[in-house]
């Protein structure tokens, strides 16, 4: 064997890694609810809002008037399960998907068509699970994926 080979070797698997391990760094969620909208990263820190007739309210907005974001999700339902996601929710075992962007004063709204949302833990203190599917912003339809939400607390 060539005295290179091992070298070359230990480069080779240790590029390797990096590659794995910057792969899964670009997934990280740098807040407590993340996804990925049309190949864009979206990384914010929501709240959980308990409402009426069994809901619970994924929130989180910021900005004001003419330069505003605002995203909601809606679970109709209060323990650990799959729902449908689409724009019809308003049953028990279904949720919503609403993604508001206002800029300059241009206002684009994208709420889901398709998808599941998974609740996979639905404690008093906070909400974890994951979703992905379909949105629509009145114009085209946009893919939806990698949702996930972890430890979202209570208001």
């Amino acid at each position: 064997m060539h005295k290179r080979a091992p070298l070359f070797f230990v480069l080779a698997c240790t590029a390797a890694l990096s590659v794995v391990s910057c792969k899964k760094e670009k997934h990280g969620c740098g807040g407590n609810l993340c996804f990925t909208l049309d190949g864009k990263d979206i990384s914010v820190n929501a709240v959980r809002r308990t409402l009426p007739n069994d809901r619970s309210r994924l929130y989180w907005e910021e900005g004001a008037d003419s330069n505003y974001k605002n995203l909601e999700i809606d679970i109709f339902g209060t323990t650990a399960a799959r729902y449908g996601l689409d724009d019809n929710a308003g049953s028990l075992g279904d949720a919503g998907f609403r993604y508001t962007v206002v800029e300059n004063g241009l206002q684009t709204v994208f709420m889901a068509v398709n998808g599941t949302l998974d609740v996979t833990s639905a404690g008093q203190d906070a909400w974890s699970g994951n979703f992905s599917g379909t949105v629509n912003n009145g114009t085209v339809s946009l893919e939806l994926k990698d949702g996930i939400f972890t430890n979202v607390p209570k208001e």
